[in-house]
């Protein structure tokens, strides 16, 4: 795999903003290139190798050649499950990527070219040794498109385009999955839905987590009256991240609402809890049926006086 420092850190400038929409045209040339799956998750324990096939298409109508590179990331700073590219890592990351490999039928590629519309089915090969010690490792497979013949070879966006699949690589035996829930709120009074939670989850375990979870809620007669699964997102290890989506989307609210959470950060737990209480009034529309009454009183008073007058 080609990983030279100078070269990598200049592909990471573009590879940044496509990882994050893998789905996306790759470039302003009409070129397209897809990747299945976006995401690679490993668990090994030494000595092993891993093997796990990856598929690239050229969906564009020339012939394309790209390179391949490793790019070690971290968790971004807006915690929000996004990553970011981290060149202070490659030095961390040599001896693994030393041992992992892009394989064509048990042949290493360091690029590989595709006709028009062609799918080309690859192997992602990871050798563990036996005395690879208990970490993870968090890394992208970048396919970055060579410059093309009649493009600006000064624009480095206008002459190149690409795509990768993420890689979450945990190497065994894991130590005990630890973690707790720093934030769960909402607001302390709404008066209609949908009701919005914000949710974050410190994982400070050294190994990455994939956490279930769902939120229950309750009347003030103790009745479950909600229930929202957590959709199941991955944390890295020694991070952050806010749990996006959680809405209950009752429309009609009124009175006292309990909402109990629990989450999973493992099969083997731990299982986090918290609770929270919060006042539902429709002012809205509560004000509406008076105003209404107050008008068919009215209307009622008024046909009685002319009913009266008329007698």
């Amino acid at each position: 795999i080609k990983n030279l420092k100078l070269k990598i850190i200049f592909v990471a400038i573009l590879a940044s903003c496509f990882m994050l929409h893998a789905s996306a045209p790759a470039g302003a040339q009409e070129l397209s290139v897809s990747i299945d799956p976006p995401l690679i998750q490993i668990e090994a324990k030494a000595p092993a190798l891993v093997k796990t096939p990856i598929r690239i298409q050229n969906e564009s109508d020339q012939n394309i050649t790209y390179s391949i590179f490793l790019l070690p990331f971290k968790a971004g700073s807006e915690k929000d499950g996004q990553i970011e590219f981290d060149k202070n890592l490659i030095e961390e990351y040599k001896d693994i990527f030393g041992k992992i490999q892009i394989l064509d039928q048990n042949r290493s590629l360091t690029q590989i070219t595709l006709a028009p519309k062609q799918k080309k089915d690859l192997t992602l090969s990871i050798r563990v040794l036996k005395d690879e010690k208990p970490i993870d490792y968090y890394f992208s497979v970048i396919f970055i498109s060579e410059a093309i013949e009649n493009l600006d070879q000064d624009s480095f966006v206008g002459a190149r385009a690409g795509i990768g699949t993420n890689v979450l690589l945990s190497i065994g035996p894991k130590s005990q999955t630890q973690g707790h829930i720093k934030e769960f709120s909402a607001p302390k009074f709404v008066d209609k839905g949908p009701v919005k939670f914000k949710l974050n989850i410190a994982n400070t375990s050294r190994h990455y987590v994939s956490i279930k979870g769902n939120l229950i809620i309750k009347n003030i007669f103790g009745q479950a009256v909600g229930n929202i699964d957590l959709a199941p997102v991955n944390i890295l290890g020694s991070s952050e991240r806010f749990i996006e989506g959680i809405n209950w989307n009752e429309k009609f609210l009124l009175g006292i609402y309990k909402a109990d959470l629990t989450v999973t950060l493992s099969q083997q737990g731990p299982i986090l809890k918290r609770s929270l209480t919060f006042f539902a009034f429709p002012a809205e529309a509560i004000l509406g049926i008076i105003v209404a009454i107050i008008l068919v009183v009215g209307i009622i008073k008024r046909a009685r006086s002319k009913s009266e007058s008329d007698s």
